[in-house]
């Protein structure tokens, strides 16, 4: 799938709805990394930034999300970065631009769906500097003049910054670590089997309340409240999930993953 073209987002869509017979995830994680001054991008680069970080998403969405739409349930899960402040470090801002757009426009979707719903969950991984290709294939600043400039007065900086958040990421710092949490979130939250519910006595021919054979259920004892009576075991209690409550589920397993440090 191609996310940079409609018609290819479409034709994958619609093949994974036909062979498939349906979609319940969608994971936003297209993207592409430039690396320079930001002023020797041009208007055109930048653009084609945006069109993969942030329009592709866009694209993906108006595809999938009737699906969604329709059957009332889904989850949107976008890749974010904790790089959405912008600012450090520095010549990465185009890229830091892109994923500040992506991350606002998932808050934004994230509004609007919940009425069908549709989760959404942000991912934020820290920066990890092995095992991925970010740097080896980051785009570079078009206009030469003005990247010498910069460079004539900041000598190496953009390799500094690569050696810079090397040293900050942990040893074993692992991308594949990202994809487990990402595999995690997706799967759908394990409803409590239903317990037996509490016996009730019943009511004799004299309007008696008549006790149970056997044992009594186990009572739970209330420390706080000792002018209170008992109340009954919570095993002998029938739990129902709503499903606004496996959606928070779902919501609070996104957990925030290495956050990378500003460089000194």
């Amino acid at each position: 799938m191609d996310v940079s073209d409609q018609g290819s987002v479409d034709a994958a869509i619609a093949t994974i709805l036909t062979e498939a017979g349906g979609i319940d995830v969608v994971v936003h994680n297209a993207g592409h990394m430039v690396l320079g001054p930001a002023e020797a991008f041009t208007v055109e680069q930048v653009a084609a930034v945006y069109d993969t970080n942030v329009l592709s998403t866009q694209r993906v969405n108006r595809s999938v999300l009737p699906h969604l739409r329709a059957k009332r349930d889904g989850l949107l899960l976008w890749v974010g970065s904790t790089s959405t402040r912008g600012g450090t470090p520095p010549y990465l801002g185009p890229y830091f631009a892109a994923k500040a757009a992506m991350d606002s426009l998932a808050v934004s979707y994230a509004a609007e769906v919940a009425r069908f719903g549709i989760d959404t969950v942000i991912v934020v991984p820290g920066s990890f500097t092995t095992g991925t290709n970010h740097f080896a294939n980051a785009g570079h600043a078009q206009d030469d003049d003005v990247a010498q400039d910069y460079e004539a007065r900041l000598p190496d900086l953009m390799k500094q910054v690569a050696e810079k958040l090397a040293e900050l990421a942990p040893a074993d710092a692992d991308p594949v670590e990202v994809a487990r949490q990402i595999v995690r979130i997706g799967r759908p939250p394990q409803e409590p089997a239903a317990l037996p519910r509490p016996h009730r006595p019943r009511t004799g021919r004299r309007g008696t309340r008549q006790r149970p054979r056997g044992r009594s259920p186990p009572r739970v004892l209330r420390p706080d409240r000792p002018d209170r009576p008992a109340l009954p075991n919570p095993e002998h209690l029938t739990r129902t999930v709503r499903p606004a409550q496996r959606h928070d589920a779902r919501r609070a397993a996104a957990v925030p993953l290495q956050h990378p440090q500003p460089i000194p």
